[in-house]
C-alpha cells in the first residue's frame, strides 16, 4: 500500500487505470457536526483476462467537484502535492485530467492495486 508518496503512485503509472468503476463518499455525522468527506475511488485496467484495479482511498477532502462522469472515454488522475499553499488541514490535490470530471483537496491519501480473474465468457 502506497501512503502520501506521489512518486510511487506514478510509479504505478496511473494513466493505464483508465475506467471508472466507483467513487465512494463517506463523512462521520453526529450532534457535534458533520466531518469532512472520504473519497474512494477505484479505477481499473484490462490486463489480458484480468481486470486490475487501482484503489484511491483519500482522506478529510473538501473544495469536492463533481461534473460529468457519465461519458468519459478514459479518465487520468493526478496528485499534486499543495502543502505549500498553507490551506488549513489540506496537502494534496486530487484531479482527473482528461476530462476535468472531478477534483479535490485531501489531507492524506492511501493506494493499492487489487485483481480479479475474468470468467470465461
Amino acid at each position: 500500500m502506497i501512503y502520501n508518496n506521489i512518486n510511487q503512485f506514478v510509479s504505478l503509472k496511473p494513466a493505464y487505470y483508465r475506467f471508472l468503476k466507483a467513487i465512494h463518499f463517506t463523512r462521520n455525522i453526529s450532534a457535534e457536526g458533520c466531518s469532512r468527506y472520504d473519497v474512494e475511488i477505484i479505477v481499473g485496467k484490462l490486463s489480458g483476462d484480468q481486470v486490475e484495479d487501482l484503489r484511491l482511498r483519500c482522506t478529510n477532502a473538501l473544495e469536492i467537484k463533481i461534473g460529468d462522469i457519465e461519458s468519459m472515454s478514459g479518465l487520468r488522475l493526478e496528485i499534486e502535492d499543495i502543502k505549500n499553499r498553507q490551506l488549513e488541514g489540506v496537502s494534496y490535490r486530487i484531479t482527473e485530467q482528461e476530462e476535468d470530471s472531478f477534483s479535490f483537496n485531501c489531507s492524506e491519501f492511501y493506494v493499492e492495486l487489487m485483481n480479479e480473474l475474468l470468467e470465461p465468457a
